[in-house]
């Protein structure tokens, strides 16, 4: 009797360890998923950038402006895409290359708040 039960609670740990590691493989499939989708948003938001003019870009008020979440189809949950100019002054000559910020945030599908950020040039 003692060694059906002690086979028993091998078995049982056994199958608990299995279904950890398989959550733990698809936590982190689920993480490099969004990771991809995150890395994807960036690069249509420096693309969106490229294609507006410097000075545009500069620009309070204007098409596309710093502080304000950009427009760009939402692929995650809570999604936003904020630029900001750390290396400019409003009132002194726009730079070029001029340094833009990028800072994408949005919630993981495990409900955690994420960001990612990226300083680049626009010509």
């Amino acid at each position: 009797m003692i060694e059906l039960s002690v086979s028993v609670a091998v078995l049982v740990t056994v199958l608990l360890a299995s279904m950890q590691g398989n959550l733990s493989a698809q936590r982190l499939s689920s993480d490099a998923i969004e990771t991809q989708r995150a890395v994807r948003v960036m690069e249509a938001a420096r693309a969106l950038l490229e294609d507006a003019d410097v000075a545009d870009v500069a620009d309070v008020g204007g098409a596309v402006e710093p502080g304000l979440a950009l427009n760009l189809v939402g692929v995650l949950d809570g999604q936003s895409v904020v630029y900001s100019l750390p290396d400019w002054v409003p009132g002194t000559p726009v730079p070029s290359p001029l340094g833009v910020r990028l800072t994408l945030t949005w919630t993981s599908g495990l409900g955690q708040a994420r960001s990612y950020s990226v300083l680049d040039a626009v010509r």
